[in-house]
């Protein structure tokens, strides 16, 4: 049988898995460690997110500026390297 430490770590990573908020995170009975790791793995995500949407802007600017197809993928290339 899991001991409770283990249980706490397979709630965060379920949790992480559905998508859960950072206060969902912080709400779950688990040591520092393991709470702490899942709310870095969710910021880590949320960054990820937030740079995808900002990138399809940017590729959206780029057609509505005219550039061709293959000039904003180069772009948008360009701009994940950074």
């Amino acid at each position: 049988m899991a001991s409770a430490p283990d249980n706490a770590a397979l709630r965060l990573l379920r949790l992480l898995a559905n998508d859960a908020s950072a206060s969902d995170l912080t709400a779950v009975d688990a040591p520092g460690t393991e709470r702490d790791l899942a709310l870095r793995i969710r910021d880590g995500m949320d960054r990820r997110r937030r740079r995808e949407v900002e990138l399809s802007a940017l590729v959206e600017t780029a057609r509505d500026l005219g550039m061709s197809e293959i000039e904003a993928r180069a772009a948008h290339r360009g701009v994940q390297t950074l």
